[in-house]
């Protein structure tokens, strides 16, 4: 439906038919729609590049965890290794244990010996003033 017929400028009037028309809103329509999903788009941006800044501190602690496993694997298998060797060697075992429980004291005495040096010569001075003959 040309709009020729309705006006004196039927040539200028004769490129926008009623399709041509509709064809100009549903692209502005469009436009508005492309700006919200752009604005979207910068929302899930924003969002995306917090999330992979918490994604970077967790992955941080991951690896201190995998260092703790590790380690605790390693003591693990020590352990397993001792409980594989306890039904054949129970005798050996408890001395082990014992030895474990000496090492500990060993310790202890390690602390108690630092603070010898210091008493030793302090004794010492006493001896030297309690036995001296003057």
């Amino acid at each position: 439906m040309d709009t020729k017929s309705r006006g004196p400028l039927g040539d200028h009037w004769s490129t926008l038919n009623p399709q041509q028309q509709k064809q100009q809103h549903q692209q502005q329509q469009q436009q508005q729609r492309e700006q919200q999903q752009q604005r979207q788009q910068q929302k899930e941006q924003q969002q995306q590049e917090k999330q992979q800044q918490q994604q970077q501190q967790p992955q941080r602690q991951q690896q201190q965890q995998q260092q703790q496993q590790q380690q605790q694997q390693q003591q693990q298998q020590q352990q397993q290794q001792q409980q594989q060797q306890q039904p054949e060697q129970q005798q050996q075992q408890e001395q082990q244990q014992q030895q474990q429980q000496q090492q500990q004291q060993q310790q202890q005495q390690q602390q108690q010996q630092q603070q010898q040096p210091e008493q030793q010569q302090q004794h010492g001075t006493f001896l030297k003033g309690d036995f001296s003959p003057f």
